[in-house]
């Protein structure tokens, strides 16, 4: 210890992994917006690319939405079940939970990334607060309509089976009628790309002169945006 201190040595955190075995992590991306798989998908490209070095190795499994519903990917998760670790984006939906449950029963090495299947065991989860986005859309559709009589909203949702959605949606009301926003309608846009544009031209023409404000709680919004 002595010599090393005297000649600054600082151990090679890449030189030290090269006795161990390789970590093994599996990554399932269950997605409905195809804009938002790219993103992940480059993601986690970045990502391996800056820490392959520490011996890590990644499965990826891309699942639509459209091709299998929650209950079709349970075999899809337990593949990774001897994996040192899994991520998971996309596993919002209540109908996760069971099969959480039992994955967790094997392997606690859970990690979330965008939405978390709440009341699930897991090590953490990287996503952002859609109960804080909410409570600030509403202070700030509240700010830019303090002059105006008429404070009528629409709130366009992602699928409210998803608890991100749910909470968005309940927290979004909350602080609405804290600030004396009136929400004229809530519109649940089931993150399905053939409804998007059919339902935002419906109910935009159906309260074309109706609403000061829309708030939308989805990513996957695209087609919504430009009816807007």
């Amino acid at each position: 210890l002595s010599t090393a201190k005297k000649y600054n040595f600082v151990p090679n955190k890449f030189a030290s992994r090269l006795s161990m075995k390789a970590i093994k992590i599996g990554i399932i991306l269950y997605y409905k917006a195809e804009h938002l798989k790219n993103q992940m998908i480059s993601g986690i490209e970045d990502a391996y690319n800056n820490l392959k070095d520490y011996k890590i190795e990644y499965t990826l499994k891309i699942i639509s939405a459209k091709e299998k519903t929650p209950a079709e990917c349970e075999s899809d998760l337990f593949s990774f079940a001897d994996f040192d670790g899994v991520i998971l984006s996309g596993f919002s939906n209540n109908a996760f939970k069971p099969m959480l449950d039992r994955f967790a029963a094997k392997n606690t090495n859970i990690v979330f990334l965008q939405s978390v299947c709440e009341d699930t065991n897991y090590l953490f989860a990287s996503k952002h607060d859609e109960t804080l986005a909410s409570q600030l859309a509403a202070e700030i559709l509240a700010d830019r309509l303090y002059h105006s009589e008429r404070k009528n909203i629409l709130l366009f949702t992602g699928d409210q089976t998803s608890s991100v959605h749910d909470r968005a949606k309940t927290t979004f009301f909350t602080a609405c009628r804290e600030h004396s926003l009136n929400i004229i309608e809530c519109i649940d846009m089931h993150d399905r790309e053939e409804d998007l544009k059919i339902l935002s031209e419906k109910y935009l023409n159906e309260y074309k002169n109706q609403f000061d404000g829309i708030y939308i709680t989805s990513g996957n919004c695209i087609s919504l945006c430009e009816a807007i």
